[in-house]
């Protein structure tokens, strides 16, 4: 098998091959074309004085070498099989040299292109130019995107969105979840079955054994279901939990047949009911200071969510400076109570049925705020609204029927409008929040720890992994067009087997490198490949105001330095100092017109609106995938533009374009191998009975003679 030799100083420069077909040719191994074996030895020693012409000519041919005579006959055979030979190892090399080119290609796409990859850059956020570093990253780890602004952020309270869930306290003690699963009931899950639940709709279906324990099955119908089946040895609870938080998140699980035994068993045994009610799910309240002072409380249905370009993992609550609850004497008031059935004094007689619009008035921390509702606004609407109001968090807990305010850095104080007093407002909180006078104070939390995340600049660290990538963007191109600007060596041809025996390994090496040289010159394929990538910076990004050389980035005016970039690192700092969002987009950017390069080929029309749609980076991925992809990048089954003309190792049928091509090579080649087993052993055979009728004739000649000299003699 060939392989490719490798470079220290740029490891995508395209290597030589070490194929050696010739060196490793058997017919010609057997033959042992040697330069001391190729030339002829004779066997036939001189004649005597005495003897005639005629007899010194027989007894010369009759001791001929019938070896080196059939290898005389044979050199125009071994010629023709080592010019065959020369033509399918420079295919070969060919061939060798376009699957390096493959490999480096990938290589680059795995290490840039793909989001495992160790330095991926196809995402906005791969690239930020900022960093967010949290005072307690186990309760909150931040991340700072490009369209972030530096500066302090505080996250004065944080109440975690919850997810749907269902708990139940096993009847049976002593579980654990390495107990056998038939523990749970030994009279329905004895054995093997199928558990067949409905979950949320969808039908999960889990087969368990008699081996199979607790944890097993928990797992398995986690896996199964997308939810989370758990239990706890601690205590001795089943639980399942929805895989989405927020209002909206919900658990509903059954029985898929309700006169299914084995699930109805499981369904009492671990969760108390054949239909197991569920606790709902809640969003999730956050309260925030930003870097310009403004404190704003946000409800959301995830843990994980992003405001003002600075996203927010939060991972445990965050308990506020100070709380208020009060639970109404009127039971019947809720958050979905309207505002106009409270009874209110909008200017007017008080009444249970006050269809005008108000304005809640008040003071929070000496600080007046003015909140308008219409009578069939919720007080569910009207806490929503003053939490954006005040910043602090106003809110309703079902479960204990209470209203709740919370947050703010420190106590809070509200107090009714000092300057117009109204008894709208006071009414409101009299009846809400349990205060007749409109005045409450917040209890404070003496363990009341905020969280502080600071967002600083990271500019430096783009400019880095952006040169990063530039250099190694210059070394594939540099690769490519050093394959591309090499020159033929016409001293070097492709060795004969003769001339292999003459030299060492390290010799032969030498000389096949200096003559693959040249085989890439000019390569179509390769040259489109590297036009397309020099293009891809060239070509503006639509809805980019910048282009490569706002960012610092141009290309070499040296025709023989291909497509490699020169980055001036200052013109880029600038720029992501002014607006890093709108560079990281000239990059990253997604086509959003067009459908996914991935089906690949488009039509032009379809290629080019993505192609104009998409960031630098996205179109050299496209251009790596077009070229490179060693999978079928459409449903016709088309691979990369390389890999069809040259394959790869790992096909188990070469059926690209030079692999075809090397087969007929290949197919004359064995034919001459078979021509010349046969030639040899037809002059083999014609020789050696030449040599057989020679010797009869110079033994006759020899007894004749003697017989001549015999007679003399006695005469």
């Amino acid at each position: 098998m060939s392989s490719i030799s490798s470079s220290t100083t740029n490891p995508y420069l395209i290597g030589y091959s070490t194929s050696d077909i010739i060196g490793t040719n058997s017919v010609l191994q057997q033959a042992g074309l040697s330069s001391s074996s190729s030339s002829s030895s004779s066997s036939s020693s001189s004649s005597s004085s005495s003897q005639s012409y005629s007899q010194s000519l027989i007894s010369s041919m009759s001791g001929f070498n019938v070896t080196s005579m059939v290898s005389e006959m044979m050199t125009t055979d071994y010629t023709k099989l080592n010019q065959l030979l020369g033509t399918e190892q420079t295919s070969q090399w060919t061939e060798d040299r376009e699957r390096s080119e493959i490999t480096n290609l990938n290589n680059f796409g795995n290490t840039y292109f793909q989001p495992d990859g160790s330095n991926y850059v196809l995402s906005p956020n791969s690239f930020l130019a900022y960093t967010a570093t949290s005072s307690d990253p186990t309760s909150v780890t931040p991340t700072a995107l490009n369209t972030a602004a530096a500066g302090n952020y505080t996250i004065n309270s944080a109440t975690m969105a919850t997810a749907a869930s269902i708990s139940n306290s096993s009847s049976v003690a002593g579980l654990t979840n390495s107990s056998a699963f038939s523990t749970l009931d030994p009279t329905d899950l004895s054995g093997s079955g199928t558990l067949s639940l409905t979950v949320n709709g969808t039908p999960v279906s889990y087969n368990y054994t008699s081996s199979s324990t607790i944890g097993d099955v928990m797992s398995g119908l986690s896996s199964e279901s997308g939810m989370n089946f758990s239990y706890s040895e601690l205590t001795n609870t089943f639980s399942a939990t929805s895989g989405t938080t927020g209002s909206g998140s919900k658990l509903v699980i059954t029985s898929t047949d309700t006169s299914d035994a084995i699930t109805n068993g499981f369904l009492n045994n671990a969760f108390g009911s054949e239909t197991p009610t569920a606790s709902a799910g809640a969003d999730g309240t956050f309260n925030i200071t930003e870097p310009n002072g403004g404190t704003n409380t946000v409800t959301e249905s995830s843990n994980n969510f992003t405001i003002d370009g600075l996203n927010y993992d939060i991972n445990s609550n965050i308990a506020p400076a100070a709380t208020y609850s009060n639970v109404p004497t009127d039971t019947t008031i809720s958050d979905s109570t309207e505002m106009g059935s409270l009874d209110l004094d909008n200017g007017g007689a008080w009444n249970e049925t006050d269809t005008q619009p108000g304005t809640l008035s008040f003071d929070v921390n000496g600080k007046n705020v003015n909140y308008s509702y219409n009578s069939t606004d919720t007080i569910g609407d009207v806490m929503s609204g003053l939490s954006k109001e005040t910043g602090l968090n106003f809110s309703y807990n079902a479960s204990s029927s209470s209203f709740n305010i919370s947050g703010g850095s420190s106590n809070f104080k509200i107090s009714p409008n000092s300057s117009a007093p109204s008894a709208v407002t006071s009414s409101f909180f009299s009846q809400v929040f349990g205060s007749a006078s409109g005045s409450i104070s917040g209890t404070a939390n003496s363990s009341y720890s905020p969280v502080t995340i600071n967002v600083a600049s990271n500019v430096s660290g783009v400019v880095s992994e952006i040169q990063n990538f530039v250099n190694s963007y210059n070394n594939v191109t540099s690769g490519i067009s050093s394959a591309l600007n090499e020159k033929t060596n016409y001293n070097y041809k492709t060795l004969t087997y003769t001339q292999e025996t003459q030299m060492n390994a390290s010799q032969i090496s030498a000389w096949n490198d200096q003559t693959q040289q040249g085989l890439l010159s000019g390569n179509e394929n390769l040259s489109n490949l590297q036009n397309e990538m020099r293009q891809a910076f060239y070509e503006p990004v639509s809805g980019s105001g910048l282009t490569m050389s706002d960012i610092g980035l141009s290309t070499s005016d040296d025709p023989t330095q291909g497509a490699v970039l020169t980055l001036n690192t200052a013109t880029l700092t600038s720029a992501l100092e002014k607006n890093p969002n709108d560079v990281i987009n000239l990059l990253t950017q997604v086509s959003s017109t067009a459908p996914s390069n991935t089906a690949y080929p488009l039509s032009s029309t379809n290629y080019q609106s993505v192609y104009n749609g998409e960031g630098i980076f996205q179109r050299l991925n496209d251009i790596v995938t077009k070229y490179a992809s060693t999978t079928p990048i459409n449903s016709n089954g088309t691979r990369g533009i390389l890999v069809n003309e040259a394959g790869v190792t790992s096909d188990p049928v070469d059926n690209s374009s030079l692999g075809q091509t090397l087969k007929q090579e290949q197919t004359a080649v064995t034919d001459q191998d078979t021509q010349i087993t046969n030639d040899k052993s037809m002059y083999t055979t014609q020789y050696t009975a030449l040599q057989t009728a020679l010797s009869s004739i110079s033994n006759q000649e020899s007894t004749v003679s003697s017989m001549l000299g015999s007679s003399s003699s006695s005469s």
